[in-house]
């Protein structure tokens, strides 16, 4: 209990320990644990100054009595959400170009293969394209952590941008281009085609930064004037008019941001979702009343809603700690930012109805490497976001960036290419019971059939399991199956074959492979 003691006062001083708030051993509790093995509390940043850093800590809010102090509320809800609107955004992009850079990185590992001429300027694109990121980081980096009146407008970020543009133009005219009659290998060139168009996807909503910078310092100020300080609230509520002019401000902000935030790519998922209805529930009742008094009267009413919301910092770890060197990080968070749980529960006072409950637990921009150092399968995500309301069924929704096999499993690295990686993302079976989630997909490939080549059966699949407790979360892939494996002939010889894996954070549970070949060949005398 002293440390149980010691930890509360700490928090009363406006500082936070996850590793004290979630420790590593307690008897006979369940302890917190992320993907079933790592400690939650080792990958939470301790930080202080909570004061000025609401969003840090776990925080519940309940709005009791009637709807008018639930609106207000509601306004202060929308309030702190937008304080954070320049940040995620700047964290999220520099998440993103770290994962474009790695992948224009394998890229040009791959050019060293082919004949330097060939492959020339197409490294020197690439070095340039690489160099145009890390000045269009280095002004998005400015926002992190910039609550949104203080965010600076980044003056020199359009600059960048075109400079990004332009490399990546160059970069697509070089993998088209041809040197000496002859073009680059197709596999290679595809490859930087699609890189340079996501570039240029990603770079179109960098841009947008600025105005949503823009629209939100608005926005922040409508909603200052009104919640900002409490003394002034006091006043407004016994003044309608000059309320209702405050009220007119904040819908005619949220109007103009919300068309912002819809297609703007670099903030989406839960914290897109819980913003954006945050300001629907302003904007709705603000909608349906044609003046202050009319927005009083319908606001009457017996509800209580109470909110948790949680969006603490978070670091890498490994086994041996927290912020590990890189090559032995099992689990890597690229966006200090990406875990966000939200929950809301709405309940009647006089019991008329069920309660309304939704929740959502969202991990964004992170690595798994199953298992550092000795590694296997990194694995890249951009998200995995579990979602339920009382209304509807659960929803999950994993989403990977790419899938490396590296170490011992390089030898499959080419299986890549066939993996479909939103493949989770609403997936063709997803199973749900008290144990915990299980989700994948199984897709079959057509035959490849050249000449006396023929190759048959073809199928590859994945599976991502999350147990609620007991074991940790593990990943499969197959390529064909001990079932059906795969049919190759290649003239009078024939074989076939099957590979499958099961991993989890603390190693390799299953794996098993056969790749058999002989004579196939029938003589009729």
């Amino acid at each position: 209990m002293a440390c149980e003691g010691d930890s509360q006062w700490k928090f009363f001083d406006g500082n936070f320990n996850g590793a004290e708030a979630f420790p590593s051993s307690v008897s006979d509790l369940p302890l917190p644990l992320l993907f079933g093995c790592i400690p939650l509390g080792a990958v939470i940043e301790a930080v202080s100054g909570l004061a000025g850093s609401p969003e840090k800590v776990p925080k519940f809010a309940s709005e009791a009595s009637t709807q008018v102090e639930s609106f207000i509320n509601g306004l202060a809800r929308l309030y702190e959400f937008v304080a954070n609107l320049a940040s995620q955004p700047g964290s999220i992009a520099s998440a993103a170009i770290d994962s474009v850079k790695h992948t224009l990185d394998d890229l040009l590992a791959q050019a060293q293969s082919y004949a330097a001429p060939l492959v020339a300027d197409v490294k020197t694109r690439i070095n340039q394209l690489i160099s145009a990121l890390n000045a269009v980081r280095v002004e998005v980096d400015k926002l992190i952590d910039k609550p949104i009146d203080t965010a600076p407008n980044l003056p020199s970020l359009p600059a960048a941008i075109a400079a990004a543009q332009t490399a990546a133009a160059n970069l697509r005219s070089a993998a088209n281009a041809q040197v000496a009659g002859v073009s680059l290998p197709s596999g290679l060139r595809q490859s930087l085609l699609q890189v340079a168009t996501v570039i240029d996807t990603f770079l179109a909503d960098v841009g947008t930064v600025l105005t949503l910078i823009a629209q939100g310092k608005t926005l922040f100020t409508a909603l200052d004037d009104i919640v900002g300080d409490p003394s002034v609230l006091t006043g407004l509520l016994e003044n309608p008019t000059a309320l209702k002019t405050k009220l007119d401000a904040v819908e005619a902000a949220i109007t103009a941001i919300r068309g912002t935030l819809v297609s703007f790519s670099l903030l989406d998922g839960a914290p897109k979702k819980l913003i954006l209805e945050a300001m629907d529930v302003v904007v709705q009742i603000l909608a349906a009343a044609g003046g202050l008094l009319d927005v009083l009267e319908m606001l009457t009413g017996d509800e209580l809603t109470i909110r948790f919301d949680w969006n603490p910092p978070l670091a890498s770890w490994g086994f041996s700690g927290p912020n590990p060197p890189a090559d032995e990080a099992l689990f890597r968070a690229n966006d200090k930012k990406g875990f966000l749980v939200a929950v809301e529960a709405k309940v009647k006072k006089n019991g008329s109805s069920a309660p309304k409950i939704s929740v959502i637990c969202s991990l964004k921009k992170f690595d798994l490497v199953l298992i550092a150092p000795a590694s296997f399968i990194e694995l890249n995500f951009d998200k995995i976001e579990f979602s339920i309301d009382s209304a509807a069924k659960m929803n999950v929704d994993v989403l990977l960036d790419d899938i490396k096999f590296v170490g011992p499993l390089s030898f499959v690295e080419t299986l890549r290419d066939l993996i479909p990686l939103d493949g989770f993302s609403d997936p063709p079976y997803l199973d749900i019971t008290a144990q915990g989630i299980d989700a994948g997909f199984d897709i079959a490939l057509p035959a490849v059939s050249i000449g006396v080549f023929n190759l048959s059966n073809l199928s590859v699949g994945a599976g991502f399991t999350v147990p609620f407790i007991g074991q940790p979360l593990s990943v499969r892939f197959f390529f064909c199956t001990r079932e059906q494996p795969f049919n190759l002939t290649v003239s009078l010889f024939g074989g076939g074959g099957f590979f499958g894996i099961t991993l989890d954070p603390s190693g390799i549970q299953l794996l098993e492979a056969s790749f058999e070949f002989g004579a196939s060949i029938s003589v009729d005398f």
